[in-house]
């Protein structure tokens, strides 16, 4: 698992413990400091798998950022604080921080990051789904919606590879529901998408998934042909790697981007693929 520090996983120049954590020149830390770095160690306490401990910091992260004024900062935190609680089974905290940062998602104000925020919202309704039946027939329909209005953000925003994650995505999810003929024709248009966007680390990760779903459908030729598609587009990420790791000595040296929220991968996917640039989200 891997925490947006700087979705995913991306993207844009929205408020996140990146951007935050740059403080001013004086030398007592500002309240907006204080939040970005709680956000920061949040994160580092959800990929170490402490979710409890991760929780009561994303809740603390959420009245640093509120009493700083920052709201998009807070809604990064409920985000997170949501997929924690889903964690460590504390499903009531988790459908209420869904609420809460699906309300607030108008405080990403750059579109791109609103559409990563939504896709990590949609992915965390499908994992509370998943870990709560009393939840399912609520969460399940709640992630479908959440995808297609990423789906749209994305496609204002002109956010080809964050609509490659949203088609993607629900590609998944009816497939979990057992709505294979949709599923595929999700998964196909996400790979197109993914193709035309140059996003080999979505690419991949769609071509699995077809190779998948054409097993389960018993057309062996279709899945061997996704799964050499797959193993090609990993060579290439790869290759490009090393490359990257060459000319910059190693892949933190280079340029810091921030992105909005947590970078969770929660799904049943193919290797991961360790991209130079670029994140994931999730």
């Amino acid at each position: 698992m891997a925490a947006f520090a700087g979705a995913p996983a991306s993207t844009p120049s929205c408020p996140s413990a990146a951007a935050a954590s740059d403080s001013s020149s004086g030398a007592a830390a500002s309240p907006k400091s204080e939040a970005a770095k709680a956000l920061e160690w949040s994160n580092a306490l959800l990929e170490r798998g402490e979710y409890s401990t991760a929780l009561a910091a994303y809740e603390e992260t959420q009245r640093l950022a509120r009493e700083s004024g920052d709201a998009a900062l807070a809604t990064l935190a409920a985000a997170n604080a949501a997929r924690a609680a889903v964690e460590s089974a504390q499903f009531d905290v988790a459908a209420a921080k869904l609420e809460e940062a699906l309300g607030a998602r108008e405080s990403l104000t750059d579109p791109s990051a609103r559409a990563q925020l939504l896709i990590h919202i949609a992915r965390t309704y499908a994992l509370l789904g998943e870990r709560d039946a009393t939840r399912r027939r609520s969460a399940i329909p709640r992630a479908d919606e959440t995808l297609q209005a990423a789906l749209e953000v994305a496609d204002a925003a002109g956010a080809a590879r964050l609509r490659s994650y949203a088609l993607g995505y629900r590609g998944e999810l009816y497939e979990q529901q057992g709505r294979s003929a949709e599923a595929v024709a999700l998964t196909r248009r996400a790979i197109q998408v993914a193709e035309l966007a140059d996003a080999p680390d979505a690419l991949y990760r769609w071509q699995w998934q077809l190779g998948r779903l054409e097993v389960a459908a018993g057309h062996s030729e279709s899945a061997l042909r996704a799964y050499r598609e797959t193993a090609a587009t990993l060579r290439d990420i790869r290759a490009q790697t090393a490359l990257s790791a060459d000319a910059v000595g190693s892949f933190n040296s280079g340029s810091r981007r921030s992105t909005p929220t947590s970078s969770i991968c929660c799904s049943r996917g193919p290797p991961r693929a360790r991209m130079p640039t670029r994140n994931r989200p999730c």
